[in-house]
């Protein structure tokens, strides 16, 4: 019950804030998105919530994507 109470809190918080949550599986090179960052990235909510690494890579701004893939290798060397 009590999990079951923090997980919809999370989830109200989640919706008022309009804040995306994902889990990144570094050992599987994956991610799994919560739909509202399906629609914070720009992407349809039927393409599924999985992305991969090269997934992330496209929808990075190019700019962008040297400081992300460098920013990302730092933080897991230090995790």
């Amino acid at each position: 019950a009590a999990l079951q109470d923090a997980s919809t809190l999370i989830r109200l918080a989640q919706d008022g804030a309009g804040a995306g949550l994902f889990n990144w599986d570094l050992q599987a090179g994956e991610a799994v998105l919560s739909v509202e960052s399906l629609r914070i990235f720009g992407l349809p909510e039927d393409r599924g919530t999985t992305l991969t690494a090269a997934d992330w890579q496209r929808i990075v701004h190019p700019d962008d994507l040297p400081m992300v893939m460098a920013e990302s290798l730092r933080s897991t060397a230090t995790a």
